[in-house]
């Protein structure tokens, strides 16, 4: 711990090591792979890029940890354990309660299927009902922590000093607004059955700011003007997710 002033109390408290990118959505990327004489596995992450899914590079976690900031001395223990219960919350709603993720059975969903360019795709939607505090808290909490972060993977992660400062005070008080940086999510489907618990790097287009993590692409309408046709979470806890096939991007 270091003492300084905390991003979300700002009271001059010991401060924490926090994960920007929430722990377990970090560990489910983790790769062992044998290092040095004794050949033991060491953990590593593989960073790739966002549109062609190609990797940048594979290091080890500690030393992705050091050179791209994602992890960071930034909330005291109080503000992390409050953006905990988002965090935790998600997890089990979107990966149930077993250690390894796997996504849970949504309340409906419709799969169909597109031909474009010769090529056939999956496409779909699926309506899932959550707490809408929680829920929200968690995507809020999320995309603040990358907006604050000064770490080089977070370089595109930007807002507005207002808009920063009203993702603050929402988180600090609890209380939140559907037009608050809005969240369209989007599930990725891969029909070989390959792995999409990877992490690419923030991207900002215009107004979007476009996270891919945990099998999901979560795009944060960061000045809270959705699109018309565009889906977000309700107030009533109404939650719809594009499902997009991992070959269409």
């Amino acid at each position: 711990m270091r003492t300084g002033s905390c991003a979300l109390c700002l009271m001059v408290k010991p401060l924490r090591s926090s994960h920007i990118i929430p722990d377990f959505l970090l560990s489910e990327v983790e790769e062992g792979i044998p290092k040095g004489k004794s050949r033991q596995e060491q953990p590593h992450i593989r960073l790739v890029n966002f549109k062609t899914l190609e990797d940048i590079y594979c290091f080890q976690k500690e030393t992705v940890y050091n050179k791209e900031g994602l992890k960071e001395f930034l909330l005291c223990s109080d503000c992390e354990q409050r953006l905990a219960l988002g965090e935790n919350y998600t997890r089990r709603v979107l990966y149930g309660k077993k250690k390894k993720k796997e996504h849970t059975r949504a309340t409906k969903s419709k799969i169909w299927y597109k031909n474009s360019g010769g090529r056939i795709f999956q496409e779909g939607l699926e309506i899932r009902w959550v707490e809408f505090k929680h829920f929200k808290q968690f995507q809020v909490g999320l995309i603040w922590k990358m907006c604050v972060a000064t770490g080089n993977f977070f370089k595109e992660a930007t807002a507005s000093e207002e808009i920063v400062e009203n993702m603050r005070n929402s988180l600090n008080s609890g209380s939140f607004d559907e037009k608050l940086v809005p969240c369209v999510m989007e599930r990725l489907h891969d029909p070989t059955g390959a792995s999409l618990e990877i992490i690419g790097q923030p991207k900002r287009n215009e107004k979007i700011i476009h996270v891919m993590m945990g099998g999901y692409i979560w795009l944060y309408f960061i000045d809270g003007i959705v699109p018309s046709g565009e889906i977000t979470l309700q107030k009533n806890g109404k939650l719809l997710i594009k499902i997009i096939d991992a070959k269409e991007l």
